[in-house]
């Protein structure tokens, strides 16, 4: 639009009417009393020549406008892919969980057939096999909570996605391996030098700066003149306008009198006179015949005009301050993100490492209590809590994991890397 502003105009324009009494006719200029009719058509054009600079500067800010909203559009890309890697690995969380959960039913079943062969053989009571029952009925539950973990997890991707609810996914399991070092050589400082160069909504900030920089130039031309080109050609017709086809002669007696000697004397005199003759004039050759031209330039030199230009510029330069704090308060906000986002890495790192940790320690401890168990040194009481410990055990493990590997994602997305698992 902007563009177009730098070429002609054109427009067209009609109207049609009835003037009655004494009015003025628009093909003659005369004054008539009567009833006629009047149609006026024209065609104008008019073409900016200078006007302060506004239009390029209006064409150079849009340029700059469309590249700001196209950084906006990448960063809702690169936010929704942020947030599809999570609904992602939330769905790999709720399929471990759910693997974990169906491996410890099956281990409590066959924990409750070597019991029932223990009880056969007379070497535990009878009513052992009830507390394994009772861990058959728990871990059941677990079992379907872990499968309603994993619908619930593929519904909210499917959504995040507009994917089509009545189909069935499935997603990829990646081989993913945590190495020691994935934090070793980040660092803080670089992620945000390189944040603030690559994240579009820092790019699109300084873009906006600049175009608010422009918006004060433009205001600016208000105290500038404008110097324009128009022209038109323009026609009118009326229905008392008439045509002369010719002249017709006619001899006309003219009476006269005479004083002869001081005696009035009368008689007539044969004169000849030529009698015009009018036709209506028809409406093309009216509109032919008062066929009109225009041409010229136009030159508006601004004198006063109550201050409003100047309120305009002050207006525009408080925006531009507006918006580069706005700036600045993005890339703060970007430094405390990266900050906490880091922070929250090594901590989830941590975790992930405790939770190993105390993994094999409650292995260590199950296995030990199984084998008591089998010996008759421990009751069924005492293998239930020990695998229950176990089992929230790896439950703790696999959150942990996902949420180590989303902080990295959340890292890598800081530093513009392709999320990819």
């Amino acid at each position: 639009q902007n563009k177009m502003s730098r070429y002609p105009n054109l427009n067209s324009s009609i109207s049609y009417g009835i003037n009655s009494g004494r009015s003025i006719d628009p093909t003659t200029n005369d004054f008539n009393t009567s009833t006629s009719q009047f149609n006026s058509i024209g065609i104008n054009t008019g073409m900016i020549l200078y006007q302060g600079k506004r239009i390029r500067n209006s064409i150079a800010q849009s340029n700059i406008d469309l590249q700001a909203a196209q950084l906006d559009v990448e960063q809702s890309r690169q936010d929704i892919a942020l947030q599809v890697a999570q609904a992602y690995l939330q769905v790999l969380l709720a399929e471990e969980q759910l693997e974990v959960a169906k491996g410890m039913l099956q281990q409590t079943e066959t924990q409750l057939a070597q019991t029932n062969q223990l009880i056969k053989a007379g070497m535990l009571p009878a009513n052992n096999r009830l507390d394994i029952e009772a861990q058959i009925a728990r871990d059941e539950q677990n079992v379907i909570a872990a499968e309603n973990g994993v619908n619930l997890s593929y519904l909210s991707l499917k959504q995040l996605m507009t994917y089509d609810l009545s189909k069935e996914i499935k997603v990829e399991k990646p081989d993913i391996e945590l190495k020691e070092s994935e934090l070793k050589n980040i660092s803080i400082d670089k992620i945000y030098s390189r944040s603030v160069s690559q994240q579009p909504s820092v790019q699109a900030g300084e873009l906006r700066i600049k175009s608010a920089a422009i918006s004060e130039e433009i205001a600016k031309s208000g105290k500038k003149p404008t110097i324009s080109l128009f022209g038109g050609i323009s026609s009118n017709y009326s229905s008392l306008a008439q045509t002369l086809n010719g002249y017709t002669s006619e001899t006309v007696s003219v009476p006269f009198t005479i004083d002869i000697n001081g005696t009035p004397t009368t008689g007539t005199l044969d004169s000849e006179q030529l009698i015009p003759n009018f036709s209506k004039q028809k409406y093309f050759d009216q509109v032919w015949s008062n066929l009109g031209q225009n041409l010229g330039i136009n030159v508006s030199i601004p004198i006063w005009d109550n201050q409003i230009t100047k309120s305009n510029v002050e207006r525009a330069r408080l925006q531009k301050e507006s918006i580069k704090i706005q700036n600045e308060q993005t890339k703060q906000r970007l430094m405390i993100d990266i900050q906490n986002a880091y922070a929250n890495a090594l901590a989830s790192k941590k975790s992930y490492n405790a939770a190993e940790r105390s993994l094999t320690a409650l292995q260590a401890s199950y296995k030990n209590t199984e084998k008591r168990y089998e010996l008759g040194n421990a009751n069924s009481f005492e293998l239930n809590t020990s695998k229950n410990n176990m089992t929230l055990a790896e439950f703790e493990l696999i959150r942990a994991k996902y949420d180590y590997i989303f902080r990295l994602k959340i890292l890598d997305f800081y530093q513009g890397k392709r999320i990819k698992l």
